[in-house]
């Protein structure tokens, strides 16, 4: 029996920001309508003079800036380039410039690329200086502990608030923290600075105000109700902040704790330490109170929500839930399954909100579950800390910005709701294909699936199968007369570039036949023999569903290789919409011929060959050895098609041979050859038929092909569409 998923899948619940331009974006379009700069004076690389050198790792000031040794660079009108040649240890090295800023604001694009031979060493960064003290402004990590040896050229777009200053000194650097030569290397290219800007750039249909943060490094955040707090990793402090102003109005020192987050409980605040077992308790000027040991220690977010902590570790993609007074696990959630990772916490009364930074998004996650049940992008920003303040409203702070953001967001709109598709029930399923598994003896153990309120996630978790389709399938209800289109964003993910394949199918519930498949992901040709990572992108299909009452969609990715190489996909964002068919003009079946074929003067078949064609010159076609795809493709040609296999590439056996073709009107023939390699003749077709379709028998035809004899056309099945 199958066994469902409880899950419900709720659909056209993510809301699409206005671009909030210029913070930040990686590997991103430049021409693209999101996160672009669209002012149009600006300087270049070549405007500046720069200078060259290394200074001291770990250092807040430049003013220890001098030539050093064991580097090579090149700055040309374009590009700023640096390579570590005989070391360079525990140096920053690179070129730094005095640069403008206009109206308290400093506006930058360019593309970054960084390379070494350790992965932690793939390092490209950039930090502000005060241009009389030399002392840092801010500082921000461009690329860094990269899983690729190489970047390539990453679009980056930065805008920073710097209230009382008419320059700036602008240094690009790698940070060599190993003894080890590991040959670090970076690249600054199209470097703008842009001239005619204001902060008002940085306001959007979700950001209500934006004020600069405290300090060059910021990460955690709450309120008390009438004040700000947030922690500032680098130098141990708390700072208190007016909310309205963005002015400091009290700093505590809390070290030799590293603060990561904070949390005020309504009487208590709460810090959560970098990588400690602790959980420290301060009244409300600061001097500790309590120590609440805990199990697991993290680096992430941090909330309360009555007798209860939470808090995350964004490294392991986990959220622990613990008692206030013991420090007692109460429950974990793995975030990796459903699809985000917990930088920042805050509990409102029915739920979590959560911030992940790399995806740019802030969701409101189920307690219970885990599962998203709000999500909004916040283009170009980077969110960790996020807290709520007494009217309802988010703040968040921008991790690579530093910059406060009170939002419109009101978390009182985004009740904890079910999705009004509830009554679409998600399996988990294998196709191998030519049949849905499920969850019927035997199961495929190698991969695993989870659906939550608004998106799909299906991971291989071992090697023990290959040559499968793994993914989540649903039937769906198909209205008379229409197509079904869908549109989603989807993510694939693999520990090899070439296994990284997605899919999406509908097939017929009853004959399990394909009425239409497309390939979002197909083989990533990246170069890459590392970790890959599509990102999410959006896709928009429509499948020929018309005079059809029901029809399964299934998403999934394809096992090639009997390796593990921890495939993944995501799907989010889904919605079904259901278009009106176009008068349908074509009933008839595609057209199948198929022929054995010998040389001349020989006497064994060496190939199969079969040739199809349709009035409507297109469709899609798949073949089967044994009731297992091996291979599919869309056609389109008023030619016909022709497909010939060679029988010489198969060991002795007897073989089930089938094409199938269908035509864009969703009309199918199939052609099945069973043949036995060793004695080289074809066996009774009426032997096995896993098609289950009424069989109509060509006659046996001769047909003179030059250099070869086609010599026997063989049983093919039609099927016209209907009702089911």
């Amino acid at each position: 029996m199958k066994r469902k998923i409880g899950i419900i899948l709720l659909l056209l619940l993510t809301f699409t920001s206005v671009s909030s331009i210029f913070i930040l974006s990686l590997n991103h379009d430049e021409n693209s309508s999101l996160g672009v700069n669209t002012f149009d004076t600006y300087l270049t690389i070549d405007d500046f003079a720069w200078n060259v050198g290394t200074a001291e790792r770990n250092n807040t000031y430049l003013d220890g800036f001098t030539t050093g040794i064991g580097y090579t660079y090149d700055i040309d009108s374009t590009t700023i380039h640096f390579l570590e040649t005989t070391g360079t240890f525990d140096k920053n090295v690179g070129a730094y410039a005095e640069v403008p800023v206009t109206n308290n604001t400093l506006s930058l694009t360019f593309y970054g690329r960084a390379k070494a031979t350790y992965l932690e060493a793939v390092r490209l960064r950039l930090t502000l200086y005060d241009p009389v003290t030399y002392e840092e402004i801010f500082y921000f990590f461009g690329i860094t502990g990269s899983v690729v040896y190489d970047s390539g050229f990453i679009f980056l777009n930065k805008t920073f608030l710097l209230e009382g200053y008419d320059s700036v000194l602008l240094f690009f650097f790698y940070s060599d923290g190993w003894s080890a030569t590991l040959d670090q290397e970076f690249w600054v290219q199209d470097l703008r600075i842009y001239t005619d800007v204001s902060p008002e750039v940085l306001k959007s249909d979700y950001v209500d105000a934006v004020f600069a943060g405290p300090a060059s490094t910021i990460l955690g955040m709450t309120m008390d109700g009438n004040y700000l707090y947030v922690v500032n990793e680098r130098s141990l402090e708390i700072y208190k902040i007016n909310k309205t102003t963005g002015d400091v109005v009290q700093s505590f020192y809390i070290g030799p704790l590293i603060p990561n987050n904070i949390v005020f409980d309504g009487e208590y605040f709460w810090i959560l330490p970098r990588f400690s077992h602790a959980l420290y308790k301060y009244d409300s000027d600061f001097t500790l109170v309590d120590t609440v040991s805990v199990d697991y220690t993290s680096r992430g977010g941090l909330t309360s929500d009555g007798d209860y902590l939470w808090y995350s570790d964004k490294d392991i993609y986990r959220i622990y839930k613990i008692s206030k007074t013991t420090g007692e696990l109460v429950k974990i959630i793995d975030t990796d399954k459903l699809g985000y990772i917990p930088n920042g916490l805050v509990s409102d009364s029915d739920g979590l909100w959560v911030t992940d930074r790399k995806a740019g998004k802030i969701m409101k996650v189920n307690k219970v579950t885990g599962q998203i049940n709000t999500s909004f992008s916040l283009d170009n920003i980077s969110p960790w800390g996020i807290t709520i303040d007494e009217n309802g409203k988010l703040w968040i702070e921008d991790v690579t910005t530093t910059l406060i953001y009170k939002l419109t967001i009101n978390v009182n709109d985004y009740p904890i709701i079910e999705g009004e598709y509830a009554s679409f029930d998600w399996y988990r399923g294998s196709f191998t294909p030519n049949y849905i598994t499920g969850f019927a003896d035997p199961v495929p153990e190698d991969f695993d699936c989870i659906v939550n309120s608004t998106g799909l996630y299906v991971y291989e978790t071992s090697s023990a199968y290959y040559h499968l389709f793994a993914g989540v399938f649903t039937v769906i209800d198909i209205p008379e007369n229409t197509n079904l289109n869908i549109s989603f964003d989807g993510r694939a993910t693999s520990s090899r570039y070439d296994q990284i394949i997605m899919s999406v199918g509908v097939i017929d519930p009853v004959t399990l036949d394909y009425l239409g498949a497309k390939r979002p992901y197909d083989y990533q040709d990246t170069g890459i023999s590392t970790y890959y990572d599509t990102g999410y992108n959006s896709f928009n299909y429509t499948f020929n569903t018309a005079g059809y009452d029901k029809v399964m969609l299934f998403f999934y990715y394809i096992d090639a290789t009997i390796a593990n190489w921890q495939q993944k996909i995501w799907v989010t964002d889904l919605t079904m919409n259901f278009i009106p068919a176009p008068e349908l003009e074509d009933n008839d079946s595609p057209t199948i011929g198929c022929y054995l074929l010998m040389p001349p003067g020989g006497d064994k078949i060496t190939n199969i060959q079969w040739y199809f064609t349709d009035a409507s010159n297109s469709g899609y076609f798949s073949f089967y050895v044994n009731s297992s795809l091996e291979y599919y493709s869309e056609w389109n040609t008023s030619l016909g098609v022709y497909f010939t296999i060679s029988l010489d590439s198969f060991i002795f056996g007897v073989y089930n041979f089938t094409l199938v073709v269908a035509d864009a009107y969703g009309n199918i023939a199939h052609s099945t050859v069973i043949f036995n390699i060793q004695e080289n003749t074809i066996m009774p077709n009426e032997t096995t038929n896993p098609y289950n379709f009424t069989t109509l028998a060509f006659p046996s035809l001769v047909i003179i092909i030059p250099t070869m004899i086609a010599i026997i056309a063989i049983t093919s099945n039609l099927k016209k569409r209907k009702n089911r």
